[in-house]
């Protein structure tokens, strides 16, 4: 056994018996000659997690922020078709329709809101400024929280106050007659109520989808995601893991040079080939105190003694109160 703090230090009797028993080719547990490769070549431990591509975070946000908006255009469209109706056919008792007309407001600007954090801000708000504290995730992360809550509400007093033909009554100023089309517009109010549904869904699938992918990002590549632009969601993890694979593959197609190490189990025959100390030949010595070289001492397991502070020699460390300081290495 060798020790680095020791300058003289030479290698004992136990180094010798931990390579005969390396060049046993008996012995039961002995491990299969496996090559492994060394953990430097190995790209798969040094690239990390999958990290989403921005574009394909962008064009996301880009279709279900398009769907969104188709579906609180239709919702507005359909309500502005309810309150023609009843502007039109008088004179008539108008319905309590406050929650349609705040329906209709929201579905105009609900579009306004998502499209202006994603076109608008970016360009009104570069980076570095108090405005640009508009363009980070955690701002449309709110958003689309604040949205989806929004619509719920929306959509739930639309229809407690106008669902259903128990709420569609006509009652006309002196007995005005009843249109004949007057069904129609209570087929539009229960069409006005399903589509404040659908856009709920709609802010509730997008909110569910983009923060995903950034509790994702959070959690396994940037702690610093929400305050990137919310253009560049997981910009930064993507390029680093690319730069990780890139480097990764370099390593593995560039030339390894000659003699260069490589990590592997050896056989016995290879152990006693490359190993640095002197081997003796020929069988095994019964005495593990006779395989040693001419002057060497023997360490503990085959008869050696401890060496103390003092730089003597004591034959128990322990029962001497003597704290231990390595083998003696010192000619016999």
């Amino acid at each position: 056994m060798v020790f680095p703090f020791s300058k003289k230090a030479r290698p004992t009797g136990d180094d010798e018996k931990a390579q005969l028993y390396e060049r046993d080719a008996t012995r039961p547990d002995r491990p299969s000659n496996l090559v492994k490769r060394s953990s430097a070549t190995s790209p798969g431990q040094h690239v990390g997690s999958f990290a989403p591509n921005p574009a394909f975070i962008r064009a996301l946000r880009f279709l279900l922020y398009s769907l969104t908006s188709m579906s609180a255009y239709a919702s507005a469209g359909v309500g502005l078709a309810v309150v023609h109706y009843y502007n039109t056919h008088g004179p008539v008792i108008k319905p309590s329709w406050g929650s349609l007309i705040a329906m209709i407001a929201i579905a105009l600007g609900t579009p306004s809101v998502m499209f202006g954090l994603y076109f608008v801000t970016p360009r009104l708000f570069r980076h570095g400024g108090v405005g640009a504290l508009l363009n980070q995730t955690r701002l449309e992360l709110l958003m689309l929280f604040s949205l989806s809550g929004t619509w719920i509400s929306v959509a739930l007093a639309v229809a407690c106050d106008l669902r259903g033909r128990s709420n569609c009554i006509w009652d006309g100023y002196y007995h005005y007659p009843k249109p004949s089309d007057f069904d129609d517009v209570c087929n539009l109010i229960n069409v006005s109520v399903a589509l404040s549904y659908t856009t709920f869904g709609l802010c509730a699938l997008q909110m569910a989808l983009i923060w995903t992918i950034a509790v994702y990002i959070l959690l396994f590549l940037d702690q610093e995601v929400l305050t990137e632009p919310t253009n560049d969601m997981g910009g930064r993890a993507y390029r680093a893991r690319l730069q990780a694979l890139t480097r990764a593959h370099a390593v593995e197609s560039a030339p390894k040079p000659a003699g260069s190490p490589v990590m592997y189990q050896a056989s016995g025959s290879q152990v006693a080939s490359s190993s640095r100390l002197p081997v003796p030949s020929g069988p095994a010595p019964t005495n593990a105190t006779s395989r040693l070289p001419a002057g060497f001492a023997p360490g503990p397991m085959a008869g050696g003694r401890y060496r103390d502070e003092e730089g003597g020699q004591a034959d128990d460390a322990v029962a001497n109160g003597s704290a231990y300081y390595g083998y003696d290495t010192n000619r016999v």
